[in-house]
């Protein structure tokens, strides 16, 4: 409609500590290093959750949807 796009917005990203995805792919994302804690994502723990009680919310359906 007006020709822009809007691009994600992170506070404080400077301050952030994302976990990993997967241990041992670090070489994927050599400009994210500094934002990445040495954790991982506990895929199985997020599947627990999910499965165990009720209706999904926004995050654990875009999880879900990432493939865990």
């Amino acid at each position: 409609m007006f020709d822009f796009k809007l691009m994600p917005r992170l506070k404080n990203i400077g301050s952030a500590q994302l976990y990993r995805p997967t241990a041992g792919q670090d070489d994927q994302w050599p400009n994210l290093d500094p934002l990445l804690s040495t954790k991982t994502i506990d895929w199985d723990l997020i599947a627990q959750q999910c499965a165990a009680g009720g209706r999904p919310g926004r995050r654990t359906r875009a999880v879900t949807d990432a493939g865990a």
